[in-house]
């Protein structure tokens, strides 16, 4: 956002509070990590997606650029989520079978 000159605000958030982490924060990133991104209320909460779309989104003029963006910034998003989650469960069935 810095290299892009677009005006941003950063929300400290403390995910290791004794409380726990605030319910707000939950709201934009459903696995309680950072970061957490929001731009006119269209948020993503996985770095490359969100990278992506700064990347391509941002100041671009045209609307339809920035819908496609947004589109394809959730889905790689979400994939990205799965080919994580899908990897645990791939190494945790690995090491299962090298360890009977």
């Amino acid at each position: 956002l810095e290299e892009k000159g677009v005006d941003y605000e950063l929300a400290p958030v403390d995910i290791f509070a004794a409380d726990g982490i605030p319910a707000w924060y939950l709201e934009r990133h459903p696995f309680g990590r950072i970061p957490a991104f929001e731009h006119d209320g269209f948020r993503l909460f996985e770095t490359g997606a969100i990278a992506r779309y700064v990347d391509e989104a941002l100041l671009v003029d045209a609307g339809l650029r920035m819908a496609l963006t947004r589109t394809q910034s959730a889905s790689e998003e979400w994939n990205s989520v799965l080919l994580s989650a899908g990897s645990d469960v791939a190494f945790s069935q690995k090491y299962q079978d090298y360890t009977a």
